[in-house]
């Protein structure tokens, strides 16, 4: 389908730009809604993944 190629091929956008950049250059005019959707049970929304790298450590203090 489009929304997942489209979405692979821009992989570090949001479900919303994704949709309006797919309207921009006419590909698929669908609601942002149902890209949600589709990107949701491809397993391609990304909104929720855990970072890759080691968390921030926070400051130590000499007290």
């Amino acid at each position: 389908m489009a929304v997942i190629e489209f979405k692979k091929a821009n992989i570090e956008e949001g479900y919303k730009r994704l949709t309006w950049m797919m309207v921009d250059t006419n590909i698929v005019y669908l609601s942002p809604s149902t890209v949600y959707r589709i990107l949701v049970r491809a397993s391609l929304n990304n909104r929720w993944t855990k970072p890759t790298c080691e968390p921030k450590k926070g400051v130590l203090s000499n007290l």
